[in-house]
Protein backbone atom coordinates (compact mmCIF):
# COMPACT_ATOMS: atom_id res chain seq x y z
CA UNK A 1 0.00 0.00 0.00
CA UNK A 2 1.47 3.23 -0.69
CA UNK A 3 -0.19 6.31 0.57
CA UNK A 4 0.51 9.74 -0.12
CA UNK A 5 -0.98 12.96 0.76
CA UNK A 6 -2.22 15.78 -1.86
CA UNK A 7 -3.67 19.17 -1.29
CA UNK A 8 -7.25 20.15 -1.38
CA UNK A 9 -8.09 22.95 -3.41
CA UNK A 10 -9.67 24.77 -0.59
CA UNK A 11 -7.33 27.06 2.11
CA UNK A 12 -7.83 29.10 4.96
CA UNK A 13 -6.32 31.36 6.98
CA UNK A 14 -4.72 30.97 10.00
CA UNK A 15 -2.30 33.11 11.83
CA UNK A 16 -2.15 35.11 8.83
CA UNK A 17 -0.84 32.62 6.81
CA UNK A 18 -2.81 30.33 4.01
CA UNK A 19 -3.05 27.01 5.69
CA UNK A 20 -4.21 24.24 2.77
CA UNK A 21 -6.37 21.52 3.76
CA UNK A 22 -5.12 17.93 2.81
CA UNK A 23 -6.89 14.74 2.25
CA UNK A 24 -5.37 11.49 2.63
CA UNK A 25 -5.40 9.03 -0.72
CA UNK A 26 -4.26 5.52 -0.20
CA UNK A 27 -3.38 3.29 -3.18
CA UNK A 28 -3.99 -0.23 -2.03
CA UNK A 29 -2.81 -2.96 -4.73
CA UNK A 30 -6.01 -4.62 -4.92
CA UNK A 31 -7.54 -5.99 -7.65
CA UNK A 32 -10.44 -3.52 -7.60
CA UNK A 33 -7.98 -0.57 -8.47
CA UNK A 34 -7.38 2.48 -5.92
CA UNK A 35 -9.14 3.22 -2.73
CA UNK A 36 -9.60 7.16 -1.55
CA UNK A 37 -10.37 8.25 1.78
CA UNK A 38 -11.36 11.85 2.86
CA UNK A 39 -11.29 13.82 6.22
CA UNK A 40 -14.25 14.63 8.10
CA UNK A 41 -16.31 17.72 6.61
CA UNK A 42 -15.35 21.35 7.63
CA UNK A 43 -16.82 22.57 10.56
CA UNK A 44 -16.68 25.59 12.74
CA UNK A 45 -17.63 26.89 16.38
CA UNK A 46 -19.38 30.61 15.83
CA UNK A 47 -17.52 33.14 18.53
CA UNK A 48 -19.36 36.85 18.74
CA UNK A 49 -17.93 39.74 20.26
CA UNK A 50 -20.00 42.39 21.48
CA UNK A 51 -18.65 46.08 20.78
CA UNK A 52 -19.46 49.56 21.80
CA UNK A 53 -19.87 51.43 18.44
CA UNK A 54 -18.78 54.81 20.47
CA UNK A 55 -15.92 53.63 21.95
CA UNK A 56 -14.95 50.59 19.45
CA UNK A 57 -14.35 48.64 22.70
CA UNK A 58 -15.74 45.44 23.88
CA UNK A 59 -18.76 45.73 26.30
CA UNK A 60 -17.48 44.02 29.38
CA UNK A 61 -21.45 43.55 30.41
CA UNK A 62 -22.80 40.37 30.83
CA UNK A 63 -26.22 38.85 28.76
CA UNK A 64 -26.45 40.33 25.45
CA UNK A 65 -28.63 37.71 23.88
CA UNK A 66 -28.60 36.69 20.28
CA UNK A 67 -30.20 34.08 18.13
CA UNK A 68 -28.21 31.77 15.09
CA UNK A 69 -30.39 31.84 11.95
CA UNK A 70 -29.41 28.92 9.34
CA UNK A 71 -30.21 30.81 5.94
CA UNK A 72 -29.93 27.86 4.10
CA UNK A 73 -32.62 25.36 5.63
CA UNK A 74 -34.60 28.62 6.97
CA UNK A 75 -35.03 27.94 10.47
CA UNK A 76 -33.08 28.55 13.84
CA UNK A 77 -29.77 26.73 15.25
CA UNK A 78 -30.56 24.84 18.00
CA UNK A 79 -27.90 23.51 20.29
CA UNK A 80 -27.35 21.27 23.21
CA UNK A 81 -24.74 20.79 26.33
CA UNK A 82 -24.97 17.75 28.34
CA UNK A 83 -23.50 18.81 31.53
CA UNK A 84 -24.43 18.64 33.85
CA UNK A 85 -27.35 17.81 32.24
CA UNK A 86 -28.81 18.11 29.10
CA UNK A 87 -29.99 21.51 28.02
CA UNK A 88 -31.36 22.51 24.35
CA UNK A 89 -30.59 26.16 23.67
CA UNK A 90 -31.69 28.42 20.83
CA UNK A 91 -30.65 31.67 22.22
CA UNK A 92 -27.01 32.56 23.33
CA UNK A 93 -25.35 35.26 25.52
CA UNK A 94 -22.34 36.88 26.03
CA UNK A 95 -20.53 36.69 29.48
CA UNK A 96 -18.54 39.34 31.52
CA UNK A 97 -15.91 39.43 29.10
CA UNK A 98 -18.13 40.58 26.39
CA UNK A 99 -18.19 37.34 23.98
CA UNK A 100 -19.93 33.96 23.18
CA UNK A 101 -18.86 30.51 21.49
CA UNK A 102 -21.20 28.30 20.62
CA UNK A 103 -21.57 25.00 22.55
CA UNK A 104 -21.08 23.31 19.33
CA UNK A 105 -19.74 23.62 15.80
CA UNK A 106 -21.58 24.78 12.67
CA UNK A 107 -21.72 22.89 9.51
CA UNK A 108 -20.99 24.39 6.13
CA UNK A 109 -23.46 27.09 5.23
CA UNK A 110 -24.84 30.37 5.48
CA UNK A 111 -26.05 31.80 8.84
CA UNK A 112 -27.42 35.30 10.21
CA UNK A 113 -26.69 36.84 13.58
CA UNK A 114 -29.79 38.29 15.44
CA UNK A 115 -29.29 40.23 19.01
CA UNK A 116 -32.33 39.50 20.37
CA UNK A 117 -31.63 41.60 23.83
CA UNK A 118 -28.20 43.87 24.56
CA UNK A 119 -26.81 44.16 26.83
CA UNK A 120 -27.22 46.63 29.89
CA UNK A 121 -26.91 50.27 28.61
CA UNK A 122 -27.14 49.61 25.30
CA UNK A 123 -29.68 49.63 22.68
CA UNK A 124 -30.61 46.27 20.27
CA UNK A 125 -28.60 46.65 16.91
CA UNK A 126 -31.44 45.37 14.38
CA UNK A 127 -28.80 45.14 11.35
CA UNK A 128 -28.09 41.39 11.36
CA UNK A 129 -24.99 39.83 10.90
CA UNK A 130 -24.69 37.54 8.23
CA UNK A 131 -21.80 35.17 7.96
CA UNK A 132 -20.88 31.82 6.02
CA UNK A 133 -18.88 28.80 7.54
CA UNK A 134 -16.85 27.36 5.23
CA UNK A 135 -13.15 27.53 4.91
CA UNK A 136 -12.76 30.51 2.52
CA UNK A 137 -13.99 32.48 5.74
CA UNK A 138 -11.29 33.45 7.96
CA UNK A 139 -11.07 30.89 11.53
CA UNK A 140 -8.49 29.95 14.28
CA UNK A 141 -7.79 27.10 15.79
CA UNK A 142 -8.17 26.50 19.43
CA UNK A 143 -5.49 25.36 20.87
CA UNK A 144 -7.00 23.11 23.65
CA UNK A 145 -9.32 21.51 20.94
CA UNK A 146 -8.20 22.02 17.76
CA UNK A 147 -12.24 23.68 16.85
CA UNK A 148 -11.93 26.28 14.01
CA UNK A 149 -13.03 29.03 15.21
CA UNK A 150 -14.98 32.22 13.40
CA UNK A 151 -15.21 35.42 15.32
CA UNK A 152 -17.84 38.01 14.44
CA UNK A 153 -18.17 41.28 16.18
CA UNK A 154 -21.58 42.59 16.60
CA UNK A 155 -21.49 46.39 17.89
CA UNK A 156 -24.24 48.33 20.27
CA UNK A 157 -25.05 51.89 20.25
CA UNK A 158 -25.22 52.98 24.34
CA UNK A 159 -28.46 55.16 25.03
CA UNK A 160 -28.13 58.40 24.83
CA UNK A 161 -29.26 61.66 26.84
CA UNK A 162 -30.96 64.74 25.05
CA UNK A 163 -31.56 67.59 26.72
CA UNK A 164 -33.56 70.79 25.94
CA UNK A 165 -33.12 73.99 27.96
CA UNK A 166 -36.15 76.39 27.50
CA UNK A 167 -35.92 79.84 28.62
CA UNK A 168 -39.65 82.05 29.75
CA UNK A 169 -39.78 85.54 30.76
CA UNK A 170 -41.68 88.14 31.24
CA UNK A 171 -42.67 90.31 27.34
CA UNK A 172 -44.44 93.19 26.91
CA UNK A 173 -48.06 92.41 25.56
CA UNK A 174 -50.14 95.68 25.89
CA UNK A 175 -51.17 99.18 27.46
CA UNK A 176 -54.44 98.70 28.80
CA UNK A 177 -57.47 100.10 30.96
CA UNK A 178 -60.87 100.52 31.38
CA UNK A 179 -63.27 101.02 28.36
CA UNK A 180 -62.93 104.84 29.21
CA UNK A 181 -59.94 104.84 30.90
CA UNK A 182 -57.30 107.69 30.34
CA UNK A 183 -54.23 107.02 29.10
CA UNK A 184 -52.21 107.79 32.09
CA UNK A 185 -54.92 105.21 33.89
CA UNK A 186 -53.63 102.23 32.14
CA UNK A 187 -51.07 100.06 33.02
CA UNK A 188 -48.27 97.89 31.33
CA UNK A 189 -49.11 94.68 30.61
CA UNK A 190 -46.66 91.72 30.12
CA UNK A 191 -47.15 88.06 29.31
CA UNK A 192 -45.18 85.15 29.28
CA UNK A 193 -43.01 84.50 26.26
CA UNK A 194 -39.68 82.76 24.84
CA UNK A 195 -36.44 84.07 25.25
CA UNK A 196 -33.56 83.98 22.51
CA UNK A 197 -30.17 84.56 23.48
CA UNK A 198 -29.78 82.91 26.93
CA UNK A 199 -26.72 81.07 27.35
CA UNK A 200 -26.42 78.12 29.51
CA UNK A 201 -23.34 75.96 30.93
CA UNK A 202 -23.61 71.99 30.94
CA UNK A 203 -21.40 70.19 33.27
CA UNK A 204 -21.08 66.68 34.74
CA UNK A 205 -22.69 66.69 38.42
CA UNK A 206 -21.03 63.48 39.04
CA UNK A 207 -18.38 61.12 37.11
CA UNK A 208 -19.77 59.78 34.15
CA UNK A 209 -18.54 56.41 33.08
CA UNK A 210 -18.25 54.73 29.58
CA UNK A 211 -21.11 52.22 29.25
CA UNK A 212 -18.31 49.48 27.97
CA UNK A 213 -17.12 49.26 31.59
CA UNK A 214 -13.99 49.14 30.46
CA UNK A 215 -10.68 50.10 32.90
CA UNK A 216 -7.61 51.98 32.21
CA UNK A 217 -3.91 50.52 33.72
CA UNK A 218 -4.13 51.45 37.13
CA UNK A 219 -7.81 49.15 37.21
CA UNK A 220 -10.00 52.29 37.08
CA UNK A 221 -12.98 52.72 35.19
CA UNK A 222 -12.55 54.90 31.52
CA UNK A 223 -14.36 57.98 32.44
CA UNK A 224 -16.39 60.34 30.06
CA UNK A 225 -16.12 63.40 32.43
CA UNK A 226 -15.25 63.82 35.94
CA UNK A 227 -17.22 65.52 37.98
CA UNK A 228 -17.12 69.06 37.04
CA UNK A 229 -16.33 68.89 33.99
CA UNK A 230 -17.50 70.99 31.42
CA UNK A 231 -19.28 69.50 29.16
CA UNK A 232 -20.81 71.75 26.53
CA UNK A 233 -22.16 75.43 25.93
CA UNK A 234 -26.16 76.25 24.67
CA UNK A 235 -27.54 79.68 23.88
CA UNK A 236 -31.33 79.52 23.00
CA UNK A 237 -32.43 80.54 20.08
CA UNK A 238 -36.22 82.62 18.43
CA UNK A 239 -38.00 79.78 20.05
CA UNK A 240 -36.75 79.90 23.28
CA UNK A 241 -35.04 76.63 23.48
CA UNK A 242 -31.35 74.74 22.94
CA UNK A 243 -30.77 71.21 23.07
CA UNK A 244 -27.69 69.01 23.62
CA UNK A 245 -27.43 65.84 21.97
CA UNK A 246 -25.66 62.58 22.44
CA UNK A 247 -25.32 62.95 26.37
CA UNK A 248 -23.58 59.37 28.19
CA UNK A 249 -26.19 58.57 30.55
CA UNK A 250 -25.80 60.07 34.20
CA UNK A 251 -26.08 63.60 36.19
CA UNK A 252 -25.89 66.79 34.79
CA UNK A 253 -25.35 70.60 35.97
CA UNK A 254 -27.38 73.39 34.34
CA UNK A 255 -25.83 77.07 35.09
CA UNK A 256 -27.17 79.96 33.14
CA UNK A 257 -24.42 82.11 32.68
CA UNK A 258 -25.52 84.97 30.41
CA UNK A 259 -29.20 86.18 30.65
CA UNK A 260 -31.04 88.06 27.87
CA UNK A 261 -31.20 91.67 27.12
CA UNK A 262 -32.97 93.31 29.40
CA UNK A 263 -33.59 90.29 32.18
CA UNK A 264 -31.87 89.73 35.06
CA UNK A 265 -29.24 86.39 35.07
CA UNK A 266 -31.01 83.42 37.37
CA UNK A 267 -28.80 82.27 39.76
CA UNK A 268 -30.23 79.36 40.43
CA UNK A 269 -28.63 76.01 38.89
CA UNK A 270 -30.73 72.82 37.70
CA UNK A 271 -29.75 69.15 37.80
CA UNK A 272 -31.26 66.74 35.28
CA UNK A 273 -29.97 63.04 35.21
CA UNK A 274 -30.47 60.67 32.27
CA UNK A 275 -31.11 56.80 33.20
CA UNK A 276 -31.14 53.84 31.26
CA UNK A 277 -34.80 52.36 30.07
CA UNK A 278 -34.59 49.86 28.12
CA UNK A 279 -32.91 48.56 25.23
CA UNK A 280 -35.31 49.61 23.00
CA UNK A 281 -34.71 53.51 23.93
CA UNK A 282 -31.59 54.95 21.85
CA UNK A 283 -32.19 58.39 23.25
CA UNK A 284 -34.08 59.33 26.70
CA UNK A 285 -34.91 63.36 26.73
CA UNK A 286 -35.12 65.89 29.57
CA UNK A 287 -35.79 69.05 29.41
CA UNK A 288 -35.12 71.70 31.94
CA UNK A 289 -37.28 75.51 32.11
CA UNK A 290 -35.88 78.81 33.14
CA UNK A 291 -36.87 81.88 34.28
CA UNK A 292 -35.66 85.02 34.09
CA UNK A 293 -37.18 88.20 35.51
CA UNK A 294 -37.17 91.29 33.67
CA UNK A 295 -34.87 93.80 34.88
CA UNK A 296 -37.55 96.36 36.39
CA UNK A 297 -37.53 100.47 35.91
CA UNK A 298 -37.25 103.14 38.73
CA UNK A 299 -37.75 106.41 37.52
CA UNK A 300 -38.22 109.34 39.82
CA UNK A 301 -37.45 113.18 40.37
CA UNK A 302 -36.62 114.69 42.93
CA UNK A 303 -38.18 118.19 43.75
CA UNK A 304 -35.71 120.96 45.24
CA UNK A 305 -36.13 124.84 46.59
CA UNK A 306 -33.60 126.44 44.26
CA UNK A 307 -32.10 128.13 46.66
CA UNK A 308 -31.74 125.74 49.44
CA UNK A 309 -31.89 123.23 48.13
CA UNK A 310 -34.78 121.69 50.76
CA UNK A 311 -37.42 119.30 49.58
CA UNK A 312 -40.68 120.57 48.24
CA UNK A 313 -43.76 118.48 48.23
CA UNK A 314 -47.04 119.15 46.20
CA UNK A 315 -45.53 119.50 42.76
CA UNK A 316 -47.13 117.35 39.91
CA UNK A 317 -45.38 115.91 36.83
CA UNK A 318 -46.35 114.07 33.98
CA UNK A 319 -44.52 111.22 32.40
CA UNK A 320 -44.46 110.81 28.46
CA UNK A 321 -43.36 108.74 26.41
CA UNK A 322 -40.50 109.91 24.45
CA UNK A 323 -40.44 107.63 21.50
CA UNK A 324 -43.10 105.27 19.94
CA UNK A 325 -42.83 102.03 22.09
CA UNK A 326 -43.70 98.78 20.55
CA UNK A 327 -44.76 95.19 22.83
CA UNK A 328 -43.13 91.94 21.54
CA UNK A 329 -45.21 91.32 18.47
CA UNK A 330 -43.03 94.42 17.10
CA UNK A 331 -46.53 96.55 17.45
CA UNK A 332 -46.52 100.13 18.23
CA UNK A 333 -48.68 99.83 21.65
CA UNK A 334 -47.94 104.13 22.88
CA UNK A 335 -47.26 106.53 20.74
CA UNK A 336 -44.60 109.55 21.21
CA UNK A 337 -46.59 112.04 23.27
CA UNK A 338 -48.64 109.89 24.98
CA UNK A 339 -49.05 111.24 28.78
CA UNK A 340 -48.43 107.71 31.05
CA UNK A 341 -48.53 108.75 34.43
CA UNK A 342 -49.13 111.43 36.50
CA UNK A 343 -47.73 112.16 40.21
CA UNK A 344 -47.30 114.76 43.03
CA UNK A 345 -43.51 114.72 44.97
CA UNK A 346 -43.94 113.94 48.76
CA UNK A 347 -42.65 115.72 51.92
CA UNK A 348 -38.95 114.62 50.39
CA UNK A 349 -39.54 115.90 47.50
CA UNK A 350 -39.68 112.52 45.85
CA UNK A 351 -41.66 112.47 42.45
CA UNK A 352 -41.89 108.31 41.86
CA UNK A 353 -43.68 106.96 38.88
CA UNK A 354 -44.68 103.17 39.92
CA UNK A 355 -46.06 101.69 36.50
CA UNK A 356 -44.01 99.09 35.36
CA UNK A 357 -42.23 100.42 32.47
CA UNK A 358 -40.62 98.90 29.88
CA UNK A 359 -37.08 100.10 28.40
CA UNK A 360 -37.63 102.96 26.06
CA UNK A 361 -37.52 106.80 25.88
CA UNK A 362 -39.61 109.65 28.63
CA UNK A 363 -39.64 112.75 29.73
CA UNK A 364 -41.60 114.59 32.48
CA UNK A 365 -43.30 117.72 32.55
CA UNK A 366 -44.12 119.98 35.33
CA UNK A 367 -47.92 120.02 35.39
CA UNK A 368 -48.39 122.04 38.55
CA UNK A 369 -46.33 123.91 40.29
CA UNK A 370 -45.67 123.79 43.93
CA UNK A 371 -47.25 126.54 45.93
CA UNK A 372 -45.09 129.73 46.79
CA UNK A 373 -43.15 128.97 43.61
CA UNK A 374 -42.29 129.87 40.03
CA UNK A 375 -42.83 127.92 37.27
CA UNK A 376 -40.50 125.87 35.98
CA UNK A 377 -40.60 125.13 32.01
CA UNK A 378 -37.73 122.82 31.86
CA UNK A 379 -38.11 119.10 31.35
CA UNK A 380 -36.58 116.13 32.56
CA UNK A 381 -35.21 112.93 29.81
CA UNK A 382 -35.28 109.50 30.62
CA UNK A 383 -33.41 107.38 28.35
CA UNK A 384 -33.57 104.44 30.12
CA UNK A 385 -31.26 101.08 28.89
CA UNK A 386 -30.82 97.50 30.04
CA UNK A 387 -27.85 97.99 32.71
CA UNK A 388 -27.06 94.48 32.54
CA UNK A 389 -27.79 90.77 34.16
CA UNK A 390 -26.83 91.64 37.61
CA UNK A 391 -28.74 94.51 38.25
CA UNK A 392 -32.22 93.91 39.41
CA UNK A 393 -33.66 97.74 39.09
CA UNK A 394 -32.34 100.44 36.87
CA UNK A 395 -33.05 103.50 39.25
CA UNK A 396 -32.97 106.99 37.04
CA UNK A 397 -33.60 109.69 39.37
CA UNK A 398 -33.11 114.01 38.39
CA UNK A 399 -32.96 116.81 40.58
CA UNK A 400 -35.86 119.85 39.68
CA UNK A 401 -35.42 122.75 41.47
CA UNK A 402 -37.85 125.67 41.38
CA UNK A 403 -37.55 129.18 42.47
CA UNK A 404 -39.74 130.50 45.00
CA UNK A 405 -41.75 133.40 44.69
CA UNK A 406 -40.45 136.81 46.22
CA UNK A 407 -42.51 139.70 47.66
CA UNK A 408 -41.06 142.86 48.43
CA UNK A 409 -42.69 145.24 51.21
CA UNK A 410 -42.58 148.90 52.22
CA UNK A 411 -43.74 151.38 54.53
CA UNK A 412 -44.22 154.97 53.20
CA UNK A 413 -45.22 158.15 53.89
CA UNK A 414 -49.26 158.76 52.39
CA UNK A 415 -48.34 162.29 51.20
CA UNK A 416 -44.31 162.58 50.55
CA UNK A 417 -43.99 158.77 49.23
CA UNK A 418 -40.74 158.48 52.02
CA UNK A 419 -40.11 155.60 53.55
CA UNK A 420 -40.68 154.92 57.20
CA UNK A 421 -38.74 152.78 59.97
CA UNK A 422 -40.33 151.45 63.19
CA UNK A 423 -43.73 150.31 61.36
CA UNK A 424 -44.80 147.01 62.93
CA UNK A 425 -46.42 144.98 60.20
CA UNK A 426 -47.56 141.42 59.89
CA UNK A 427 -48.85 139.22 56.92
CA UNK A 428 -51.39 137.40 57.06
CA UNK A 429 -53.19 134.15 55.23
CA UNK A 430 -56.69 133.81 54.23
CA UNK A 431 -57.14 131.57 57.14
CA UNK A 432 -55.71 134.48 59.54
CA UNK A 433 -52.56 132.73 60.23
CA UNK A 434 -49.47 134.77 60.52
CA UNK A 435 -47.20 134.12 57.78
CA UNK A 436 -44.77 137.28 58.37
CA UNK A 437 -44.14 140.13 61.13
CA UNK A 438 -41.57 142.65 61.04
CA UNK A 439 -40.67 146.17 61.37
CA UNK A 440 -39.63 148.30 58.53
CA UNK A 441 -36.47 149.84 58.00
CA UNK A 442 -36.38 152.93 55.57
CA UNK A 443 -32.96 151.95 54.38
CA UNK A 444 -33.93 148.46 53.70
CA UNK A 445 -36.68 146.22 51.63
CA UNK A 446 -38.69 143.56 53.64
CA UNK A 447 -38.98 140.35 51.78
CA UNK A 448 -40.94 137.60 51.66
CA UNK A 449 -40.71 134.49 49.79
CA UNK A 450 -43.19 131.55 48.79
CA UNK A 451 -46.44 133.60 49.12
CA UNK A 452 -48.25 131.36 46.74
CA UNK A 453 -49.27 133.04 43.53
CA UNK A 454 -53.76 133.20 43.48
CA UNK A 455 -53.89 132.82 47.70
CA UNK A 456 -55.20 136.18 49.09
CA UNK A 457 -53.14 137.77 51.89
CA UNK A 458 -53.95 140.38 54.18
CA UNK A 459 -51.16 143.25 55.15
CA UNK A 460 -52.25 144.75 58.81
CA UNK A 461 -50.36 147.37 60.50
CA UNK A 462 -49.82 146.31 63.90
CA UNK A 463 -47.59 149.95 65.36
CA UNK A 464 -47.13 153.16 63.33
CA UNK A 465 -44.05 154.90 63.26
CA UNK A 466 -43.28 157.42 65.78
CA UNK A 467 -45.44 160.43 64.91
CA UNK A 468 -48.04 158.25 62.41
CA UNK A 469 -51.67 156.50 62.89
CA UNK A 470 -51.80 153.20 61.84
CA UNK A 471 -53.34 152.45 58.16
CA UNK A 472 -57.13 151.01 58.59
CA UNK A 473 -58.42 148.55 56.89
CA UNK A 474 -61.94 148.39 54.81
CA UNK A 475 -64.06 145.82 55.59
CA UNK A 476 -66.29 145.75 52.85
CA UNK A 477 -69.00 143.12 54.98
CA UNK A 478 -69.24 145.53 57.55
CA UNK A 479 -69.89 148.96 55.08
CA UNK A 480 -72.82 147.02 53.66
CA UNK A 481 -74.53 146.26 57.06
CA UNK A 482 -74.43 150.18 57.74
CA UNK A 483 -75.52 151.12 54.46
CA UNK A 484 -78.74 148.27 54.17
CA UNK A 485 -79.29 149.46 58.31
CA UNK A 486 -79.36 153.28 56.97
CA UNK A 487 -81.96 152.65 53.83
CA UNK A 488 -83.96 150.30 56.22
CA UNK A 489 -84.31 153.18 58.79
CA UNK A 490 -85.37 155.52 55.83
CA UNK A 491 -87.74 153.08 54.73
CA UNK A 492 -85.93 152.70 50.96
CA UNK A 493 -86.15 150.05 48.98
CA UNK A 494 -82.23 149.75 46.87
CA UNK A 495 -84.40 151.14 43.67
CA UNK A 496 -85.30 154.39 46.06
CA UNK A 497 -81.95 154.85 47.26
CA UNK A 498 -80.15 154.25 43.66
CA UNK A 499 -82.53 156.55 42.80
CA UNK A 500 -81.97 159.37 45.66
CA UNK A 501 -78.45 158.90 45.07
CA UNK A 502 -77.77 158.69 41.09
CA UNK A 503 -76.22 155.30 41.49
CA UNK A 504 -77.75 151.78 39.96
CA UNK A 505 -79.98 149.55 41.66
CA UNK A 506 -77.14 146.74 41.34
CA UNK A 507 -74.07 149.13 42.54
CA UNK A 508 -76.08 149.50 45.81
CA UNK A 509 -76.97 145.52 45.85
CA UNK A 510 -73.30 144.73 45.80
CA UNK A 511 -72.01 147.24 48.70
CA UNK A 512 -74.90 145.73 50.71
CA UNK A 513 -73.64 142.06 50.18
CA UNK A 514 -69.54 143.32 50.52
CA UNK A 515 -68.81 142.19 47.01
CA UNK A 516 -67.71 146.03 46.12
CA UNK A 517 -65.50 148.53 47.43
CA UNK A 518 -67.23 151.89 47.81
CA UNK A 519 -65.80 154.60 45.48
CA UNK A 520 -64.78 157.69 47.52
CA UNK A 521 -67.52 159.61 45.51
CA UNK A 522 -70.45 157.47 46.23
CA UNK A 523 -68.91 157.38 49.76
CA UNK A 524 -69.28 160.99 50.30
CA UNK A 525 -73.03 160.69 48.31
CA UNK A 526 -74.37 158.45 51.47
CA UNK A 527 -72.73 160.34 54.12
CA UNK A 528 -74.18 163.65 52.56
CA UNK A 529 -77.57 161.75 51.93
CA UNK A 530 -77.86 159.77 55.07
CA UNK A 531 -76.37 162.91 57.22
CA UNK A 532 -74.22 160.89 59.38
CA UNK A 533 -69.54 160.81 59.33
CA UNK A 534 -67.28 158.65 57.44
CA UNK A 535 -66.74 156.77 61.37
CA UNK A 536 -70.66 155.37 60.71
CA UNK A 537 -70.22 154.51 57.27
CA UNK A 538 -66.72 152.88 57.75
CA UNK A 539 -67.48 151.55 60.95
CA UNK A 540 -64.52 152.67 62.84
CA UNK A 541 -64.81 152.01 66.63
CA UNK A 542 -65.28 155.63 68.35
CA UNK A 543 -63.02 154.38 70.78
CA UNK A 544 -60.29 153.57 68.46
CA UNK A 545 -59.66 157.69 68.69
CA UNK A 546 -56.47 157.08 67.35
CA UNK A 547 -57.80 155.33 63.83
CA UNK A 548 -61.13 158.14 64.14
CA UNK A 549 -60.85 159.20 60.48
CA UNK A 550 -62.03 163.04 61.80
CA UNK A 551 -59.33 162.41 64.75
CA UNK A 552 -57.08 162.30 61.61
CA UNK A 553 -58.91 165.50 59.51
CA UNK A 554 -58.66 167.15 62.76
CA UNK A 555 -54.98 166.55 63.51
CA UNK A 556 -53.91 167.10 59.69
CA UNK A 557 -53.48 170.93 58.26
CA UNK A 558 -54.81 169.63 54.76
CA UNK A 559 -57.83 170.23 52.99
CA UNK A 560 -60.20 167.93 55.19
CA UNK A 561 -61.61 166.42 51.48
CA UNK A 562 -58.53 166.12 49.54
CA UNK A 563 -56.85 164.67 52.79
CA UNK A 564 -59.84 162.48 53.33
CA UNK A 565 -59.39 160.99 50.05
CA UNK A 566 -56.10 160.23 50.86
CA UNK A 567 -56.68 158.26 54.17
CA UNK A 568 -59.70 156.46 52.14
CA UNK A 569 -57.52 155.28 49.14
CA UNK A 570 -54.80 153.81 51.31
CA UNK A 571 -58.00 152.23 53.42
CA UNK A 572 -58.90 150.43 49.92
CA UNK A 573 -55.36 149.87 49.36
CA UNK A 574 -54.44 148.02 52.57
CA UNK A 575 -57.89 145.60 52.09
CA UNK A 576 -56.91 142.74 51.22
CA UNK A 577 -53.29 142.10 48.95
CA UNK A 578 -54.53 139.60 46.08
CA UNK A 579 -50.75 138.33 45.41
CA UNK A 580 -50.78 137.86 41.36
Amino acid sequence: MVTQLQPDVRAYLHGGEVIKRYIRVEEVAHEYGWRVFLDREFTAKLRVIKKDSDTKQTVLVPNAEFKIFNIDKNEYVKQYTTYPSKVEHTSFFTDEDGDLILPEALKIGNYRIEEVKAPFGYVVNDKYVNISVDTDTAFETDGDTNDAIITVEYSDAPAVGELTVEKKGEVLDGFKGGLLASSYEKEFVYKEGSLAGAKFKVYAAEDIYTADNQKDADGNRIKYYSKGDLVTTLTTGKDGKATAKNLPLGQYRVVEVEAPYGYVLNPNEQKVTFTYVDDKTPVIRESLTFSDDRQKLDMSVTKLDAEDNTPIAGAVFGLYADEDIKNADGRVIIEKGTLLEKATSDENGKIAFVKDYPFAKYVARELVKPAGYVTNEEVVSFDTKYQGQDVKTAVYNSEYKNTPTTFEFTKTDITSGAELTGATLTVLDKDGNVVDTWTSDAKETHVIKRLVVGETYTLREEFAPYGYLIAMKYDGYQVGIVIKSLRIQRNLTKEALATELGISESTIKKYENGERALSITNLFKIIDYFKVDANTILNVAESKKESSIDSRLELMDCSKRAYFQKIFNEMLDNAEMLVS
